[in-house]
């Protein structure tokens, strides 16, 4: 489900997240379980005396714990297309699983021929039903269902036969004292998730705006400088071309002499808006390179794509001035280009110089043009 909202997006985020922690935490549980109740039964020598029900208990805790892995295995895989089986399979296994033990917690404390196991499986109870409070608090509400299931229909039968009140009463404090606790820490999750959400959006947004031009919100500079070294090293192992063009506002402070500086900042704008579908296009990154420069950094595409792109670029900026109410300014652009298949003995400096060169050769040519450099071969350098 799409969210509508920020608050509906965080409510997911946690809710991901909640799910994620609590098989995380509850796998290693499980692989416990799987080799608590043989011990159990083969310690105590229940199991000689009692195999049929030592059998049927051990099949189903086998069982529920091997559907259980199953399950913990398969939930990256079908977390997001199937998430409501997903969560219907985790809610039944768990509570199975619950009343497994709860029940054996039952009959060794008010079944006669089960008391030579109450040792042990009361110790095992009230070690799981602590884990629980702790690992498995990401999900309170199932965890709450998981520790009453465990421990109160003892409490329940204790307290409507009269008999061992006093473990009636253990009990009931434990399970009330595990809620209290278990309530705390889900708050603390809870606060801690959201602590860690805003650090991380605020390190995102942090990133994103030391690589981002804040008045024409493309890349900048620094950007640039990132993501051509990324792009020249993929291209050294791809062996693509590498193409970088380099775009200069025609008379641009001209403009801000006529119009003052405000109106030379929305001429800055308005190009980057009138650019940016043209480099999308073409899977283009374009960057403010310096004042009223700009680059773009596109892979894969030869000579002449290149320079189809930058021709495009100059027709869409020439036919489509810029209207400030007051009146209209029509933009042109100067752009040099140049295309390179990277190797380990070319130069990324050479690149930017060979496009810079063609930016300079355009505009003493004059201006609202495009030219292009060739990258020279090894033999030719």
């Amino acid at each position: 489900m799409k969210p509508e909202t920020d608050a509906d997006k965080l409510n997911l985020d946690f809710q991901r997240r909640a799910d994620f922690d609590f098989i995380k935490r509850a796998l290693p549980g499980v692989y416990l379980y799987l080799f608590a109740w043989p011990l159990i039964f083969l310690s105590t020598g229940f199991f000689r005396q009692n195999p049929i029900e030592s059998s049927m208990f051990g099949a189903l805790f086998t069982i529920v714990c091997a559907l259980r892995l199953i399950h913990g295995r398969l939930t990256a895989k079908y977390y997001d297309s199937h998430y409501k089986a997903w969560n219907l399979w985790l809610t039944s296994l768990s509570l199975i699983h619950a009343a497994t033990w709860g029940a054996l917690f039952y009959l060794v404390n008010l079944v006669p021929r089960y008391e030579e196991l109450s040792v042990l499986v009361n110790l095992v109870i009230a070690g799981i039903a602590s884990a629980s409070v702790q690992s498995l608090i990401p999900k309170f509400d199932l965890t709450r269902w998981y520790i009453s299931i465990l421990l109160l229909p003892v409490c329940f039968a204790t307290a409507i036969s009269g008999e061992q009140l006093q473990l009636c009463i253990i009990v009931l404090m434990f399970w009330l004292y595990l809620m209290f606790v278990g309530k705390r820490y889900r708050s603390e999750y809870a606060r801690a998730f959201r602590i860690e959400k805003a650090l991380s959006e605020k390190q995102i947004e942090l990133h994103k705006l030391n690589r981002t031009d804040p008045l024409t919100q493309s890349h900048n500079r620094r950007c640039f400088t990132e993501h051509f070294e990324s792009l020249w090293q993929r291209c050294i192992l791809t062996q693509q071309p590498l193409s970088l063009l380099m775009l200069d506002i025609d008379h641009f402070k001209s403009i801000n002499d006529d119009f003052g500086h405000p109106t030379g900042d929305q001429c800055l704008v308005h190009f980057v808006k009138t650019i940016s579908p043209i480099t999308e296009q073409y899977q283009a990154q374009l960057y403010r390179y310096g004042g009223e420069e700009f680059a773009i950094l596109v892979q894969g595409k030869n000579e002449a794509q290149t320079a189809e792109l930058a021709e495009q670029t100059r027709t869409a900026l020439e036919s489509t001035p810029l209207n400030t109410g007051d009146s209209s300014i029509r933009m042109t652009l100067s752009a040099g280009t140049c295309c390179v298949v990277p190797t380990v003995s070319n130069s990324k400096i050479r690149l930017i110089e060979l496009a810079d060169k063609a930016l300079y050769s355009a505009k003493t040519a004059g201006r609202n043009r495009v030219a292009a450099n060739q990258y020279p071969s090894a033999n030719a350098e």
